[in-house]
């Protein structure tokens, strides 16, 4: 047991500088690599400030695809290796334009990344056009999303049930390594 655990944080200490040469998500033209702290300074470097650190997690501000955004820099347990970023941009007023903001960052996007999967629905009995589409948000019964699963890894985009659109950018080989230090972590309580 003992040699299992020493074998596994070698190779999560050695994993991020293997998994560097590797195509990775990218988020402002730069890699999803190296620890968040890292990430964070090269993101104060383009302009963004920072508001706030919490346990593996980055507060900052800033703007991404030409918008004022707040975002997340999220950690992996262990190394501190980005592996997420999570972006909120300004809350909307009304429907229309959420709806608006999100058709056009989604054609920005899929000049980017390509097609996405759309998932864009109402329960029963809410429905697009009858003028209760807020409410129907904030209740949970709307759902309008687009996905871009890439071999490097993911990016969602979708209209929050706070009247906002937010995006997250998963670096998929860095997610495994967050697993895999979530994993060993648990294997080691006592």
């Amino acid at each position: 047991m003992k040699k299992q655990t020493l074998f596994l944080l070698f190779l999560l200490l050695t994993m991020p500088g293997l998994l560097r040469a590797q195509s990775r998500m990218t988020f402002n033209n730069l890699p999803l690599t190296g620890t968040v702290e890292e990430m964070a300074g090269k993101l104060m470097a383009q302009g963004f400030t920072h508001l706030k650190t919490d346990k593996n997690m980055i507060y900052l501000k800033g703007r991404h695809l030409g918008r004022d955004c707040e975002v997340v820099l999220l950690a992996t347990p262990l190394t501190q290796t980005i592996w997420k970023v999570h972006v909120a941009l300004p809350k909307d007023l009304t429907w229309l334009s959420l709806k608006t903001n999100f058709s056009l960052l989604q054609k920005q996007l899929e000049s980017q990344y390509g097609f996405a999967e759309t998932y864009q629905t109402f329960q029963p009995p809410c429905s697009d056009g009858d003028g209760k589409e807020l409410q129907a948000l904030t209740g949970g019964k709307c759902t309008w999303m687009a996905v871009w699963k890439m071999a490097q890894g993911t990016l969602l985009m979708e209209i929050q049930a706070r009247g906002l659109i937010s995006l997250s950018y998963e670096d998929g080989a860095n997610l495994t390594l967050k697993h895999e230090e979530e994993k060993l972590l648990l294997r080691n309580r006592p």
